[in-house]
């Protein structure tokens, strides 16, 4: 369809890949970790619309910044993110997010945004969306000037490097998006590939499930900054039968009767055991989903770090 500043767009989304690769036809990106926002800039403001369809202007009005940073009126596709020692924090994202348009101002100072742009589909008058990815992105240095909190997503030739190298830093994983692919709207398109690294996280136990009597899964949770212990999903994969015996022994020796959690899950099908969160264990997971859990979770170890320092960050 036509685009132009009003708008509604279902943003383009990728196909899952198994491995990086490299390919000539290909560019390469880093897969940033945040809120999916695509930016309407005209001569009256900004227009903010999330993956959902959502308007979120007013939660993000640093953003009102991209109205000088244009050369013309523009439909900006990209990710915004919060960063956390140097790296994308999902978590610290979604607070921003959800807090919502009344608390903005407080937060443009405790969770400050960066917006990695990484597509132009108008620009003045122009619809680029049918235009090649490698013409947008070239259109796209053009018309936006890059600032302090607004900034270009890098393009990398090596797919393989690049995927090293994000898996060394602890980072979502990469994007492959080939040169000559139109900007899709509202479908998942082999245009565009996604490999994820698996990532690690600490997580402070507050119970575990029965199912028809068997030991199943350990319930995990982190601790909000301010205080409070979150739920973020539960993990029985990875865990061996030896240390299904002696967790299930823990459980029995250990368990309470209030849930740790400050909003505990409702789970159906399975007996649920609580107990003070004081056990951590190490997790493997893919992502972390809209909801604050993560996302196939599995256990590769525990830690004797102290629960308190399993941090929501």
């Amino acid at each position: 369809m036509p685009y132009d500043l009003s708008s509604t767009i279902v943003p383009m989304e990728p196909c899952s890949a198994a491995a990086a690769f490299d390919d000539p036809a290909f560019v390469f990106q880093v897969k940033w970790d945040g809120v999916r926002m695509l930016a309407f800039v005209g001569p009256h403001g900004v227009r903010l619309q999330n993956r959902r369809l959502r308007d979120r202007t007013r939660h993000y009005p640093e953003l009102a910044a991209l109205s000088r940073l244009c050369r013309g009126p523009a439909i900006l596709d990209g990710e915004v993110i919060v960063l956390h020692g140097g790296k994308p924090s999902f978590p610290r994202v979604l607070r921003r997010d959800l807090a919502g348009p009344d608390q903005a101002a407080r937060q443009m100072n405790s969770l400050p945004i960066t917006y990695m742009v990484f597509d132009l589909l108008l620009a003045g008058d122009a619809d680029l969306s049918g235009a090649p990815l490698a013409a947008r992105q070239e259109r796209l240095r053009e018309w936006l000037r890059p600032t302090d909190g607004i900034e270009l997503v890098e393009d990398f030739s090596a797919g393989r490097a690049l995927f090293a190298a994000v898996s060394e830093q602890g980072l979502e994983g990469i994007v492959a998006k080939r040169l000559t692919s139109p900007y899709v709207e509202g479908k998942k398109t082999r245009h565009w590939l996604k490999i994820k690294c698996r990532r690690r996280i600490h997580c402070a136990i507050g119970g575990c499930t029965y199912k028809e009597g068997h030991f199943s899964a350990l319930l995990l949770g982190l601790f909000h900054p301010d205080g409070r212990f979150v739920y973020v999903g539960r993990a029985g994969s990875g865990l061996t039968s030896e240390q299904t015996r002696q967790l299930d022994r823990y459980f029995r020796a250990c368990a309470t009767e209030a849930a740790p959690f400050a909003a505990p899950p409702r789970l159906y099908g399975v007996e649920t055991v609580w107990c003070r969160p004081e056990l951590v264990c190490v997790v493997e997971y893919q992502e972390w989903t809209e909801e604050l859990g993560l996302r196939a979770p599995v256990v590769v170890g525990f830690s004797d770090r102290p629960a308190t320092e399993c941090v929501l960050e």
